[in-house]
């Protein structure tokens, strides 16, 4: 009886959330429409102020937003970041708007915030298509404006879980969704975002090519190499002789979509057969716990579902750090062979890392050698921002 009371009240609660979110809604587009006679009106007299060879950033308070602003800088173009969200581990921005509980006062907010900050760029970049309002009402104004729009996708916020069930077989990055029972594809506020990437936007970029699969006109733009990494003492190679475990280190914060939990049994069971390894899963730390994690460690493991390597790998690499990751066989380049990158599927993850303790420990050798110069040719700063300014149009 009291189990069917807790999901009685935790019902009623979900309930009471959806109905005031939909009146917060419908406030706001009301004050929006309110709105449109001034927007026109403004067009008309400062809409012709642009700075040239200028860009804004728009996305969630993380480092990675950030440390694009910084390299585009470094390179002698006008970026700010504006940040839009709750505060989290990482709050370096130039501007940063929160959720405003008041709809009348939100809708103000991102008036005064569009004229005054957005629009006077020459473009705009839009990670994961997030405007500064609610929406993204701001990117038909900015269409009509003329200014250059670019849609950023990272991540599932440009997925279809549904495609990527059907393609696997029920299996794939998708089976063991974090988000579940709403997949964060599916959330409505994502599917809107998408499109406005399809429609609004100049350009589409995403960050691995796993990706294209949903966007096919996307381009892949490569991650950025870190901007901060902490000094790294020389590591001793671990050996089967070293009298220590191999320590290797799993970064995330999506479990289900990471294949953690077949890491985890995996791992266990070389244990049981007598390998000596020290697992460590890092999550919900900053990213400078992250990074001192990695420059510890013997080994990384990670995005073994997706089909492609993404950031968590390029930092260990840039640490010097072998990684093993999976790639699909049709996104395979001569480029990820022989470097930092040990690929594998999650089905041969037991066998690769009991040939590597028992019979190849030299490999983990040559790919820490090799880790940090496949960053430098895959990565490369200079290249990543020459093809953002093309995308710009500067």
């Amino acid at each position: 009886m009291k189990g069917l009371l807790a999901k009685l009240r935790c019902r009623l609660a979900q309930i009471a959330h959806v109905a005031e979110a939909m009146a917060w809604s419908r406030a706001y587009v009301l004050c929006v429409a309110a709105l449109v006679p001034f927007h026109l009106v403004t067009a008309l007299l400062l809409g012709w102020r642009v700075r040239e060879r200028s860009v804004v950033h728009i996305g969630q308070l993380r480092h990675l937003e950030y440390d694009t602003v910084q390299a585009l800088r470094m390179h002698g173009i006008a970026a700010t970041f504006v940040a839009v969200g709750p505060l989290g581990h990482w709050q370096k921005c130039d501007l940063h708007l929160p959720h405003r509980r008041n709809p009348v006062a939100a809708a103000l907010r991102d008036s005064i915030v569009f004229w005054t900050t957005i629009a006077p760029h020459a473009a705009v970049h839009a990670h994961a298509m997030m405007g500064i309002s609610h929406f993204q009402w701001e990117f038909v104004l900015l269409r009509l404006l003329r200014r250059t729009v670019v849609a950023h996708f990272r991540g599932c916020e440009a997925r279809s879980r549904r495609q990527n069930l059907d393609h696997y077989g029920g299996g794939g990055i998708c089976r063991d969704c974090d988000y579940l029972p709403t997949p964060l594809c599916e959330a409505r506020e994502n599917r809107r975002r998408r499109w406005a990437a399809s429609h609004l936007a100049h350009h589409v970029l995403v960050t691995t090519p796993d990706m294209r699969d949903f966007f096919p006109q996307a381009i892949h733009l490569p991650f950025l190499p870190p901007a901060r990494l902490p000094e790294v003492l020389p590591r001793e190679p671990w050996t089967p002789a070293a009298g220590r475990p191999l320590r290797i280190v799993h970064v995330t914060n999506q479990p289900g979509i990471e294949g953690t939990y077949a890491i985890r049994r995996t791992i266990a069971a070389l244990v049981r057969e007598g390998r000596s390894i020290e697992f460590e899963h890092i999550c919900g730390v900053d990213h400078e716990a992250v990074l001192q994690a990695y420059a510890t460690a013997d080994l990384a493991i990670g995005k073994m579902l997706m089909g492609y390597y993404a950031n968590a790998q390029i930092e260990a690499m840039s640490l010097g750090l072998p990684t093993i990751t999976w790639v699909r066989d049709d996104l395979r380049h001569p480029g990820l062979e022989g470097g930092g990158l040990i690929i594998c599927s999650l089905a041969q993850l037991g066998e690769v890392l009991a040939d590597l303790m028992d019979h190849h420990p030299e490999q983990l050798h040559q790919a820490a050698a090799a880790a940090r110069m496949t960053v430098a040719a895959l990565h490369d700063s200079a290249a990543i921002v020459a093809r953002l300014r093309d995308c710009y149009g500067f």
